[in-house]
């Protein structure tokens, strides 16, 4: 398997299959440095959720997971570039993948989702996860996973179910500026094709909530890859 360090680290993905050569090969790879330059600004984005949903939370090996229930599967729709898509699952990725105009972020959140017209093509909306300022309060989406996160903290096989808010992702895609580009999964096989859709306004969490996704989560983030065309870091 692979890891995010060391002799199974992202320099060796594509040493360690057949099947995933695109992580050296291809020009467009993710994740990127976000910037106003190398990415388009879109509108019209809509994530149609509801604000309550129950989920089942467990850790993959790779990242923390929340994963929907087959039955739920198109009761979460989002619309990206025009086209509707529906939430297969979300994780957490620590410190954040990409990075905004050069600026890192502690957490980033993927929102996977699957075009419901064409199936397997991928989706993914990225919020990132900064601490708190002030008075802030951490976001819902961090805090109603507190007591889940401390049982995974005991237990990193167990399989739990968690009531998650997420009455403010909506409201997040609908306001912040989400910049787009046609990337690829940033882990392996590194497929292309994977569009990715990347909020600029973060969420907030506080210390407490990024020490939970830690102790389970640990390192699980990819390098800066070079702007989407450019030659791979790989293969220079």
């Amino acid at each position: 398997s692979y890891g995010y360090s060391g002799p199974t680290g992202p320099n060796v993905w594509h040493k360690m299959s057949p099947q995933w050569k695109e992580c050296a090969t291809s020009k467009q790879q993710s994740p990127i440095d976000v910037r106003a330059t190398t990415t388009l600004a879109v509108k019209g984005s809509k994530f149609l959720y509801p604000p309550l949903a129950v989920f089942e939370i467990f850790y993959d090996a790779y990242a923390l997971r929340v994963q929907l229930a087959p039955k739920g599967f198109h009761e979460f729709t989002a619309v990206l570039g025009g086209q509707r898509y529906s939430l297969v699952q979300f994780h957490f990725q620590l410190p954040g993948e990409h990075t905004l105009e050069g600026e890192y972020f502690p957490v980033e959140i993927h929102f996977v989702h699957e075009s419901v017209d064409v199936p397997g093509k991928l989706a993914v909306v990225g919020i990132f996860g900064d601490f708190l300022k002030g008075t802030e309060a951490p976001d819902p989406i961090f805090s109603s996973l507190k007591l889940q996160l401390e049982a995974l903290g005991r237990n990193k096989s167990a399989r739990l179910p968690v009531l998650v808010d997420l009455k403010n992702i909506a409201k997040n895609i609908e306001t912040s500026t989400i910049r787009y580009y046609n990337g690829s999964l940033p882990s392996p096989p590194c497929s292309e094709g994977v569009l990715w859709y990347v909020s600029e306004t973060p969420l907030r969490l506080g210390n407490e909530e990024f020490q939970g996704l830690k102790k389970i989560t640990k390192f699980n983030s990819r390098h800066i890859q070079n702007d989407i065309g450019l030659p791979n870091l790989l293969a220079m």
